[in-house]
C-alpha cells in the first residue's frame, strides 16, 4: 500500500484545524442606482448661420425641459454651445470644476459658458422634483 499524503491524520490533536462548518454565503446588500434626470424636447431645429463657439456652418438650438428627480445628478459635463436655463420648481445644486458650488432656486436663470473648460455637475439633493 503507498504511503499516505493526508497528513492531517498524522498531525498532533493540538495542531490539527478544526472543522469549519458551512456558513451561507453573504449576499451584498444591492444598491439602488439614483434616479436619472429625463430631457424632453419641446422645440428646437437647425440654426443656419455659422455660431463662433461651433465647429460647422449649421448648428441646432432646442427648447428642453429637464427633470431631475429626488437625488438625481447629471453627472460631469459640458456644453457645446452656450445653455441658457430657468429653473421652474426646485433648487438646483451645481459643481463647477474649480470647486465652486452654487444653488439655483425656482423662479432664478443663469447661463452655462460652452466647451470642456466649463465641466460642472449639477444635481438635486432635495426630496423634491427640480425642473428646469
Amino acid at each position: 500500500m503507498p504511503p499516505s499524503t493526508d497528513n492531517t491524520a498524522k498531525a498532533p490533536a493540538c495542531l490539527r484545524q478544526p472543522a469549519r462548518e458551512q456558513q451561507p454565503a453573504r449576499v451584498p446588500a444591492q444598491r439602488q442606482a439614483p434616479p436619472s434626470p429625463q430631457a424632453t424636447t419641446m422645440a428646437g431645429g437647425p440654426l443656419n448661420f455659422p455660431l463662433p463657439w461651433h465647429d460647422t456652418e449649421i448648428a441646432a438650438m432646442e427648447f428642453q425641459q429637464i427633470t431631475l428627480p429626488p437625488q438625481a445628478s447629471t453627472g460631469w459635463h459640458y456644453h457645446h454651445g452656450p445653455l441658457l436655463v430657468t429653473v421652474h420648481q426646485g433648487t438646483l445644486r451645481r459643481r463647477l470644476a474649480d470647486g465652486t458650488v452654487t444653488a439655483h432656486a425656482a423662479g432664478t436663470s443663469f447661463v452655462e459658458p460652452p466647451g470642456p473648460a466649463n465641466i460642472h455637475t449639477g444635481d438635486n439633493p432635495d426630496s423634491t422634483t427640480v425642473i428646469l
